[in-house]
Protein backbone atom coordinates (compact mmCIF):
# COMPACT_ATOMS: atom_id res chain seq x y z
CA UNK A 1 0.00 0.00 0.00
CA UNK A 2 -0.60 2.24 -1.51
CA UNK A 3 0.72 1.33 -4.58
CA UNK A 4 -1.80 -1.16 -5.57
CA UNK A 5 -4.78 0.90 -5.12
CA UNK A 6 -2.80 3.59 -7.07
CA UNK A 7 -2.04 0.82 -9.96
CA UNK A 8 -6.08 0.25 -9.88
CA UNK A 9 -6.89 3.86 -10.53
CA UNK A 10 -4.35 4.40 -13.38
CA UNK A 11 -5.62 0.96 -15.30
CA UNK A 12 -9.37 2.37 -14.78
CA UNK A 13 -8.50 6.02 -16.19
CA UNK A 14 -6.84 4.08 -19.08
CA UNK A 15 -9.62 2.20 -19.37
CA UNK A 16 -12.28 5.41 -19.36
CA UNK A 17 -9.88 7.11 -22.33
CA UNK A 18 -9.73 3.53 -24.03
CA UNK A 19 -12.95 1.84 -23.62
CA UNK A 20 -13.25 1.46 -27.98
CA UNK A 21 -9.87 -0.39 -27.68
CA UNK A 22 -11.48 -2.92 -24.99
CA UNK A 23 -14.70 -3.23 -27.48
CA UNK A 24 -16.90 -1.51 -25.51
CA UNK A 25 -18.46 1.99 -25.28
CA UNK A 26 -18.07 2.22 -21.69
CA UNK A 27 -21.89 4.02 -21.85
CA UNK A 28 -22.07 2.30 -18.41
CA UNK A 29 -19.60 0.70 -16.07
CA UNK A 30 -20.11 -1.86 -12.81
CA UNK A 31 -16.87 -2.19 -10.70
CA UNK A 32 -17.03 -5.33 -9.43
CA UNK A 33 -14.41 -6.73 -6.66
CA UNK A 34 -14.43 -9.99 -4.31
CA UNK A 35 -12.71 -9.79 -1.19
CA UNK A 36 -9.27 -7.92 -1.39
CA UNK A 37 -10.44 -6.95 -4.63
CA UNK A 38 -13.85 -5.70 -3.11
CA UNK A 39 -11.49 -3.09 -0.97
CA UNK A 40 -9.66 -1.75 -4.12
CA UNK A 41 -13.16 -1.37 -6.06
CA UNK A 42 -14.34 0.19 -2.72
CA UNK A 43 -11.53 2.36 -2.55
CA UNK A 44 -11.54 3.25 -6.45
CA UNK A 45 -14.71 4.37 -6.10
CA UNK A 46 -12.84 6.84 -3.28
CA UNK A 47 -10.53 8.48 -4.95
CA UNK A 48 -13.05 9.10 -8.02
CA UNK A 49 -15.20 10.90 -5.36
CA UNK A 50 -11.72 12.80 -4.44
CA UNK A 51 -9.88 13.61 -7.98
CA UNK A 52 -12.97 14.18 -10.02
CA UNK A 53 -13.17 11.09 -12.01
CA UNK A 54 -16.54 9.59 -13.31
CA UNK A 55 -17.48 7.23 -11.11
CA UNK A 56 -19.11 3.63 -12.10
CA UNK A 57 -22.61 2.71 -12.18
CA UNK A 58 -22.93 0.31 -9.47
CA UNK A 59 -20.65 -1.15 -7.14
CA UNK A 60 -20.90 -4.86 -6.85
CA UNK A 61 -18.57 -6.23 -3.28
CA UNK A 62 -18.40 -9.77 -3.08
CA UNK A 63 -16.85 -10.64 0.82
CA UNK A 64 -15.03 -7.37 0.32
CA UNK A 65 -11.70 -6.75 2.92
CA UNK A 66 -13.05 -3.74 3.88
CA UNK A 67 -11.29 -3.44 7.21
CA UNK A 68 -7.47 -3.14 7.33
CA UNK A 69 -6.38 -3.25 10.42
CA UNK A 70 -6.60 -5.87 13.32
CA UNK A 71 -9.84 -4.96 14.96
CA UNK A 72 -11.57 -8.55 16.31
CA UNK A 73 -15.05 -8.76 16.06
CA UNK A 74 -17.24 -11.87 15.86
CA UNK A 75 -17.31 -12.64 12.64
CA UNK A 76 -12.99 -12.28 12.78
CA UNK A 77 -13.37 -15.22 15.30
CA UNK A 78 -14.46 -17.03 12.65
CA UNK A 79 -11.07 -17.29 10.83
CA UNK A 80 -10.28 -19.63 13.38
CA UNK A 81 -12.10 -21.95 11.87
CA UNK A 82 -12.44 -21.07 8.59
CA UNK A 83 -10.77 -23.41 5.78
CA UNK A 84 -9.30 -20.70 3.64
CA UNK A 85 -8.89 -17.46 5.50
CA UNK A 86 -7.26 -19.13 8.79
CA UNK A 87 -6.71 -16.87 11.66
CA UNK A 88 -2.68 -16.87 11.18
CA UNK A 89 -3.31 -16.24 7.42
CA UNK A 90 -5.65 -13.42 8.48
CA UNK A 91 -3.02 -11.24 10.40
CA UNK A 92 -0.29 -11.71 8.14
CA UNK A 93 -2.91 -10.91 5.09
CA UNK A 94 -3.49 -7.66 6.71
CA UNK A 95 -0.07 -6.94 7.67
CA UNK A 96 1.18 -7.57 4.50
CA UNK A 97 -1.11 -4.89 2.84
CA UNK A 98 -0.65 -2.46 5.25
CA UNK A 99 3.28 -2.68 6.05
CA UNK A 100 5.54 -1.24 2.94
CA UNK A 101 7.77 -3.00 4.48
CA UNK A 102 7.03 -6.23 5.17
CA UNK A 103 8.63 -8.31 3.28
CA UNK A 104 11.97 -7.20 4.33
CA UNK A 105 11.17 -8.08 7.98
CA UNK A 106 10.29 -11.83 6.92
CA UNK A 107 10.15 -14.32 8.74
CA UNK A 108 8.31 -13.78 11.33
CA UNK A 109 6.09 -15.70 13.93
CA UNK A 110 2.41 -15.52 14.88
CA UNK A 111 3.42 -13.61 17.92
CA UNK A 112 5.22 -11.11 16.18
CA UNK A 113 2.30 -10.52 13.77
CA UNK A 114 0.09 -9.99 16.20
CA UNK A 115 2.45 -7.10 17.46
CA UNK A 116 3.02 -5.54 14.53
CA UNK A 117 -0.98 -4.92 13.90
CA UNK A 118 -1.58 -1.29 14.11
CA UNK A 119 -4.93 0.73 13.64
CA UNK A 120 -4.17 3.24 10.62
CA UNK A 121 -7.51 5.98 9.72
CA UNK A 122 -6.89 6.12 6.15
CA UNK A 123 -10.10 5.62 4.06
CA UNK A 124 -8.38 4.10 1.08
CA UNK A 125 -6.68 1.88 3.29
CA UNK A 126 -9.98 0.72 5.07
CA UNK A 127 -13.08 2.17 3.09
CA UNK A 128 -14.79 1.31 5.96
CA UNK A 129 -13.46 4.65 7.02
CA UNK A 130 -14.90 6.83 4.86
CA UNK A 131 -17.55 9.82 6.31
CA UNK A 132 -20.97 9.84 4.64
CA UNK A 133 -20.07 13.18 2.88
CA UNK A 134 -18.37 10.50 0.81
CA UNK A 135 -20.57 7.57 1.05
CA UNK A 136 -23.35 9.55 0.13
CA UNK A 137 -22.18 10.10 -3.45
CA UNK A 138 -21.73 6.70 -3.73
CA UNK A 139 -23.74 4.75 -7.04
CA UNK A 140 -25.91 1.64 -6.29
CA UNK A 141 -24.39 -0.70 -4.11
CA UNK A 142 -24.54 -4.33 -3.66
CA UNK A 143 -22.59 -6.24 -0.68
CA UNK A 144 -22.66 -9.82 -1.19
CA UNK A 145 -21.29 -12.02 1.96
CA UNK A 146 -21.49 -15.29 3.61
CA UNK A 147 -22.84 -16.46 6.59
CA UNK A 148 -19.44 -18.18 7.30
CA UNK A 149 -17.32 -15.24 6.51
CA UNK A 150 -14.36 -13.53 8.17
CA UNK A 151 -15.66 -10.02 6.47
CA UNK A 152 -19.33 -10.62 7.36
CA UNK A 153 -19.18 -7.70 10.04
CA UNK A 154 -17.51 -5.11 8.32
CA UNK A 155 -19.75 -5.92 5.30
CA UNK A 156 -22.71 -5.46 7.23
CA UNK A 157 -21.75 -2.13 8.56
CA UNK A 158 -20.36 -0.84 5.61
CA UNK A 159 -24.29 -1.29 4.39
CA UNK A 160 -25.38 0.36 7.07
CA UNK A 161 -22.95 3.25 6.25
CA UNK A 162 -24.10 3.63 3.06
CA UNK A 163 -28.03 3.29 3.29
CA UNK A 164 -27.76 5.56 6.07
CA UNK A 165 -25.84 8.03 3.84
CA UNK A 166 -28.81 7.57 1.40
CA UNK A 167 -27.38 5.25 -1.21
CA UNK A 168 -29.34 2.79 -2.92
CA UNK A 169 -27.91 -0.15 -1.41
CA UNK A 170 -28.60 -4.36 -1.21
CA UNK A 171 -27.05 -6.79 1.45
CA UNK A 172 -27.05 -10.72 0.41
CA UNK A 173 -25.70 -13.18 2.86
CA UNK A 174 -25.69 -16.04 1.07
CA UNK A 175 -25.69 -19.34 3.85
CA UNK A 176 -23.02 -22.22 4.26
CA UNK A 177 -20.15 -20.76 1.92
CA UNK A 178 -16.30 -19.80 2.79
CA UNK A 179 -14.53 -16.48 2.30
CA UNK A 180 -13.43 -17.26 -1.58
CA UNK A 181 -16.53 -19.29 -2.86
CA UNK A 182 -16.44 -17.90 -5.91
CA UNK A 183 -12.77 -19.06 -6.25
CA UNK A 184 -13.53 -22.65 -5.49
CA UNK A 185 -16.67 -23.10 -8.08
CA UNK A 186 -14.77 -25.42 -10.25
CA UNK A 187 -14.30 -28.19 -7.86
CA UNK A 188 -17.29 -27.39 -5.35
CA UNK A 189 -20.80 -27.83 -6.28
CA UNK A 190 -21.99 -25.54 -3.47
CA UNK A 191 -19.80 -22.54 -4.28
CA UNK A 192 -20.58 -23.42 -7.66
CA UNK A 193 -24.52 -22.41 -6.72
CA UNK A 194 -22.72 -19.28 -5.01
CA UNK A 195 -21.30 -18.62 -7.84
CA UNK A 196 -24.40 -18.84 -9.87
CA UNK A 197 -26.30 -16.64 -8.09
CA UNK A 198 -23.43 -14.12 -8.12
CA UNK A 199 -24.06 -14.11 -11.62
CA UNK A 200 -27.49 -13.36 -11.71
CA UNK A 201 -27.43 -10.76 -9.29
CA UNK A 202 -25.13 -9.24 -11.56
CA UNK A 203 -26.75 -10.25 -14.74
CA UNK A 204 -30.03 -8.31 -13.31
CA UNK A 205 -27.99 -5.38 -12.02
CA UNK A 206 -26.84 -5.17 -15.69
CA UNK A 207 -30.34 -4.95 -16.94
CA UNK A 208 -31.55 -2.60 -14.34
CA UNK A 209 -29.00 -0.21 -15.73
CA UNK A 210 -29.28 -0.98 -19.64
CA UNK A 211 -32.82 0.36 -18.87
CA UNK A 212 -32.11 3.62 -17.18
Amino acid sequence: YPRAIEEVLYSYCWMLNNSLLLGSTAEKIILCGDSAGGNFAAGLQLKCLENNIRSPDALMLSYAALNISFSPSPSRLLSLFDPLLMFGSLVRCLNSYADPGYLASLPRTIEEELNSTTFTHDIYLSPILAPQSLLSRFPETILITTDMDPCLDENVLFSNNLVDAGVTTSLEILPDLPHGFISFSSISTTCNVGLGRVTNILKDLKLRLEKS
